[in-house]
C-alpha cells in the first residue's frame, strides 16, 4: 500500500499559548536520529509529499536540519509547513536559501490570529520576501466572532497568494473556548457574501468542517472564492504521525491518546494501513 501524503507533527514545543489552539497534550518527542529514520521510512513507503506541523515548526532550527537531511539523501519529496509566523523574520534566510537551492518547498502556511483579543500579530509585510521568491504562501485564519468584520479589509491588502478561513468549532479540550467565540451561521453567510465583492488578488478558501453543508452557502461570483467542506476523511490516503512517533487515523483527533494506535517506526507499512482503514471504517469514514 502506498501513502502519497504524510502529515507529520515534528515537535511538541511552541513559543506561544493561544487560547484557540487544540495542541494541549504534551508528549515525548523523538530524537533527531529517530526523526531521520521516519524520513527514511516515508521514502521507503512511497510517500511523495510531507506536510510539517507541530506545536510550532519554527520554534528552533530542527526543521531545517530535517530539510537538509532530505536534500542530502536525495529524497524526491515535496514539502510544506505551517507556522505561527512569529519567527519568520528570524529564519527568513534559512527558508529562502533552502527553498531556492533545494527546490522542493511547495507551500508555506501562516496560522494568523488577528481577532480583537489577538495573542500575537504577524504583519502581512513579513511574507513579501517569500511571495516574491515564488513560494506559494497561505494565510490560515481561524474565523472567530471578534474578527469576522476584519477579514475583508485584510484580504484587500492583496499581499498573500491564498487565504484559508476555517470557522472555530467546539472540539477537543478547548471546546468551552471554541463555543464562546464560534461564529454563527448568519455571520458566516454574510462574510461569504461580502467576500464575493472584495476579493482582488487572493484566492480565498472558506472551509466548513462538519457545521454547514457547503451546498447551502452562497457561491463564488468571481471565480476566486472556494467554499469547501472538510468532512471528507483522509483515512487510508494520508499518513498522520505524531511528535512521539505514533500513527493516528484522522487529523481532527490527532491529540487524543486513544487514537494513537501504533508506532510508525516499529510497525510494518501494511499493518499501519490496516490500522488506519480499520479506524476509518469504525467511524464510517471508509466504506
Amino acid at each position: 500500500m502506498v501513502f502519497d501524503f504524510a502529515k507529520w507533527c515534528i515537535n511538541d514545543r511552541c513559543n506561544l499559548s493561544c487560547p484557540f489552539c487544540c495542541m494541549d497534550n504534551t508528549y515525548e518527542e523523538l530524537s533527531f536520529a529517530h526523526k531521520c529514520r521516519v524520513i527514511d521510512k516515508l521514502f521507503g513507503m512511497g510517500v511523495s509529499h510531507i506536510d510539517f506541523f507541530g506545536k510550532e515548526v519554527l520554534v528552533d532550527d530542527e526543521f531545517f536540519r530535517l530539510w537538509d537531511y532530505i536534500y542530502k539523501e536525495n529524497y524526491p519529496f515535496t514539502l510544506s509547513f505551517i507556522t505561527n509566523g512569529v519567527n519568520l523574520t528570524k529564519y527568513k534566510e534559512d527558508i529562502l536559501t533552502r527553498a531556492i537551492k533545494y527546490g522542493n518547498l511547495s507551500q508555506m502556511a501562516v496560522s494568523y490570529d488577528f481577532g480583537t483579543s489577538r495573542t500575537y500579530n504577524v504583519s502581512t509585510d513579513v511574507l513579501k520576501p517569500f511571495i516574491e521568491a515564488g513560494i506559494f504562501t497561505e494565510f490560515s485564519i481561524d474565523l472567530q466572532e471578534d474578527n469576522v468584520d476584519l477579514i475583508p479589509d485584510f484580504i484587500q491588502q492583496g499581499h498573500s497568494n491564498s487565504v484559508y478561513i476555517k470557522p472555530i468549532i467546539p472540539h477537543g479540550l478547548r471546546s468551552d473556548y471554541a463555543k464562546s467565540v464560534m461564529v454563527t451561521r448568519q455571520n458566516l453567510n454574510n462574510l461569504i457574501i461580502t467576500l464575493n465583492g472584495v476579493i482582488l488578488n487572493s484566492f480565498v478558501t472558506v472551509s466548513l468542517p462538519f457545521i454547514i453543508p457547503s451546498k447551502s452557502m452562497p457561491k463564488s461570483t468571481n471565480g476566486k472564492l472556494r467554499i469547501t467542506n472538510d468532512d471528507k476523511c483522509l483515512c487510508g490516503d494520508t499518513l498522520f504521525i505524531t511528535s512521539d512517533g505514533n500513527v493516528y487515523g484522522c487529523g481532527d483527533v490527532a491529540l487524543t491518546r486513544s487514537e494513537r494506535f501504533c508506532s510508525f517506526l516499529e510497525t510494518p507499512a501494511e499493518e499501519i494501513h490496516k490500522h488506519i482503514c480499520k479506524q476509518g471504517r469504525k467511524r464510517e469514514c471508509i466504506v
